[in-house]
């Protein structure tokens, strides 16, 4: 069970999320010490985010089917590109052009009379959305620890100088 800051706390983030018109950054120090919680809790919030009872407030705030969701929405993102083609191209061909590349998907293609061009607008993937996509991906799933270089684990180094079992022979 929540306690009464704790629900006061995501309170505070849900109204942060649907007031997007608020370019304000919070931390989430101030959202504790708004909330009712001590300074020195506001310095550490994993003390409070850990715990299940934030846990089962912040399920109900943001049930993890939104989020799957939205996340696969990012890793399929498009951005909408425009180019100028030679207007002497038929729309077949500025369509086979274009939608030779990989991913890409022509919208529509603008022919101006008084210009020597054609505008072409297309759908191409969107790797930076996608990118940290998968990168909120990797770390909610935490594989990116895995391959980290633990301490403990020795390594082994080899030098081996070429120069010297050439003259050597």
């Amino acid at each position: 069970m929540a306690s009464l800051r704790t629900k006061l706390v995501v309170q505070k983030i849900s109204e942060i999320i649907r007031n997007p018109g608020n370019n304000e950054s919070v931390c989430m120090g101030k959202i504790l010490r708004e909330a009712g919680y001590s300074k020195q809790t506001s310095l550490k919030p994993k003390l409070v985010t850990e715990t299940n009872g934030y846990k089962v407030e912040m399920a109900k705030l943001l049930p993890d089917l939104t989020i799957v969701n939205k996340h696969v929405e990012l890793l399929n993102a498009y951005k909408l590109k425009t180019t100028h083609i030679d207007k002497r191209l038929s729309d077949k061909e500025i369509k086979e052009v274009v939608e030779g590349l990989p991913d890409c998907k022509v919208r529509d293609i603008v022919r101006n009379k008084n210009s020597g061009s054609a505008v072409c607008r297309y759908w191409v993937p969107d790797c930076m959305t996608r990118l940290s996509a998968l990168d909120m991906m990797y770390k909610t799933k935490g594989y990116y620890h895995l391959y980290k270089q633990s301490a403990n684990n020795p390594v082994e180094v080899r030098l081996i100088n070429y120069a010297d079992s050439k003259h050597s022979t």
